[in-house]
């Protein structure tokens, strides 16, 4: 156990810091990986792990941008691509309009999604996608 291990448990409390993870990279792989505190405060019997799913809210997207971007860069994303070659599961309530929808409308708001929209939904993956599969096919579009 490092140093600074035996610290966070006290740093957590002094700072009402519920739990967080983190990761280490040497870019090839992960070096190492952690979990400290708990998940959230409305879970606090479940312990936070690397692995561990935070609701991060408008946070994600400056990290979701950056990282299409630079797939964008290495040729694995387009951003003028349909976003129906990425996400064929995608329905809207305006087919026409996901025909039309690309990662550049995405980025930069101009896809029509509405605004409003807060996807609350549980932390497990699979059951988040599924929860996002219905609930995005049933949201009114303001444009595009």
């Amino acid at each position: 156990m490092y140093r600074w291990e035996r610290e966070l448990p006290r740093l957590l409390a002094s700072h009402k810091i519920a739990g967080f993870s983190v990761a280490v990279t040497d870019c090839q792989k992960i070096i190492y990986a952690n979990g400290f505190g708990v998940e959230s405060v409305e879970r606090p019997e479940v312990s936070a792990t690397s692995r561990s799913m935070y609701r991060i809210a408008s946070v994600t997207k400056i990290v979701t941008g950056m990282v299409l971007l630079r797939l964008c860069e290495e040729g694995l994303l387009e951003l003028d691509r349909p976003i129906t070659a990425y996400l064929p599961w995608l329905t809207l309530t305006r087919p026409e309009a996901v025909k039309e929808m690309t990662l550049r409308h995405l980025l930069s708001h101009t896809a029509g999604l509405p605004i409003e929209y807060t996807p609350e939904g549980p932390r497990e993956e699979s059951a988040l996608g599924a929860m996002l599969r219905e609930n995005l096919s049933l949201l009114p579009l303001a444009t595009l």
